[in-house]
């Protein structure tokens, strides 16, 4: 019996085995499924932003500077209309204590006084008070020969406050002021708008998240550099410590920073960073869709550009093929291959397989979402009638039932041969030996048949002896 029961588990614990397989099987198949999002765009920027595997993301140089002055309220909220997601901007410190938006301390390229001429002062000489009575701001990024508007500078609270459920604000120079800013932030309430930016090394973001304490803003370090052990390093460290996202750099463009080797670091860690506003930035590359792609393909999921209503629109554009190519993918599951050739079938799988491995993908570019939609579609067209001399394929979860019931059946029958072989055993036991070695009880019949038997049976007598 002992025997029985060891063959009996073990049988049920490939059964059990079995049924686990088909459920993750569903679960994987249930999980591929395009999801739909119920969030805010806000809220979704913040989830995709914290979400190391997230979509691609726009950030915009200074705000809307072609059509206002760079670093502008006017500039800002035209990028919140456009549905860019990070604004970054510069801050300044005035003389009584405050920050204000500007990417300088000398006012004469943005600034003018009101009767037109060039600000000479410098923002750590004024009080935020001055900044707003006196100066003006000139159009787009400033100069000598850029006109003078009606906006005023802007300080950091006003732009903090504007920015609060619609956009994420990316201070580009904030370590130069470390704990003043968080300490404004953290009083107005804005921790999880706010990134930190500058050349920080991974023990000084360790340190300021301790001071500073949770909630905290978000972290975004600079590497500069060509050195692949050096980007590998930097990136495990950085992020380890807390850093969320990093902006990698170079001119050159053979820098190890654009490899995807260098670059498969940041997976489930952080977000990989690049700035196209400038070719000295991104190893010679110019702020154009072609150019994003070929970054998007390395590993880079945050891009700064100039031209934010640009990027905005091709990321509106990867997530609107995103989604047809979901919608292909479930209709490519829906197909019963049974009815169809192998050698289609077979193509439909491959184009399957490559269509959902893309959408687990948050950043991808354009144009790779694109085949990935085309081969889905032409193998979905091409999908051949299974021919007569053909075997039909049996799918994996009929595979797996046949297999659950041969088993269970395989088991009845193993359980059925082991109680005849109990009983027979029973049957042959001492016990019952003994019992057939008892005298038989007599017949009852004619005593004269018996007397007569037995007189028959006696052997004649010789006369002679």
């Amino acid at each position: 019996m002992k025997v029985f029961k060891k063959h009996a588990s073990i049988l049920l614990a490939i059964i059990m085995l079995f049924g686990v397989f088909s459920i993750n099987a569903f679960a994987e198949k249930t999980s591929e499924q395009p999801q739909v999002s119920k969030m805010s765009s806000f809220d979704e920027t913040i989830f995709s932003f914290n979400n190391p595997n997230g979509r691609l993301m726009c950030v915009a140089n200074r705000g809307n500077w072609r059509s206002f002055p760079e670093n502008s309220l006017e500039g800002i909220q035209s990028c919140i209309d456009m549905g860019v997601d990070i604004i970054s901007i510069d801050v300044q410190r005035t003389k009584d204590g405050k920050f204000i938006l500007l990417a300088e301390d000398d006012l004469s390229r943005m600034c003018v006084l009101e009767d037109g001429r060039t600000a000479t002062a410098k923002v750590s000489e004024e009080t935020l008070n001055d900044m707003k009575e006196f100066y003006f701001l000139r159009n787009s990024r400033g100069g000598a020969n850029a006109k003078p508007t009606k906006y005023k500078v802007p300080s950091l609270e006003e732009t903090i406050n504007l920015c609060k459920g619609k956009a994420m604000i990316m201070i580009d120079n904030a370590w130069e002021y470390g704990d003043e800013i968080q300490s404004l932030v953290k009083s107005l309430e804005a921790d999880e708008i706010v990134i930190l930016c500058g050349d920080v090394a991974p023990e000084d973001v360790s340190s300021y998240i301790d001071r500073n304490g949770l909630p905290i803003s978000h972290i975004c370090g600079y590497y500069d550099g060509v050195m692949s052990s050096g980007a590998k390093k930097y990136i495990k460290d950085a992020t380890s410590a807390g850093a969320k996202t990093i902006r990698l750099s170079s001119p050159n463009s053979y820098s190890s920073v654009f490899k995807k080797s260098v670059l498969k670091k940041f997976e489930g860690n952080g977000r990989a960073f690049v700035s196209t506003t400038s070719p000295e930035l991104c190893g010679g590359r110019e702020d154009l869709r072609s150019d994003w792609s070929d970054l998007v393909l390395r590993g880079f999921s945050i891009i700064e550009t100039n031209y934010p209503q640009d990027l905005v629109n091709y990321i509106k554009d990867v997530e609107s093929y995103r989604s047809n190519l979901s919608a292909l993918i479930a209709q490519a599951q829906g197909i019963n291959t049974s009815n169809y050739s192998k050698e289609s079938s077979k193509v439909l799988k491959s184009a399957l397989k490559d269509a959902q491995e893309l959408t687990a993908i948050g950043s991808t570019s354009l144009e790779t979402i694109d085949v990935a939609r085309y081969n889905l579609q032409q193998a979905i067209d091409s999908m051949a009638p299974r021919g007569e001399n053909e075997s039909a394929t049996v799918s994996t979860p009929i595979i797996l039932l046949i297999i659950v019931i041969v088993i269970l059946v395989s088991l009845g029958v193993f359980y059925i041969l082991r109680k005849n072989e109990n009983r027979k055993s029973s049957n042959s036991s001492p016990d019952n030996e003994n019992r057939s070695k008892k005298k038989p009880k007599k017949r009852k019949g004619n005593k004269n048949q018996n007397t007569n038997a037995s007189k028959n049976d006696i052997p004649p007598q010789n006369p002679q002896s």
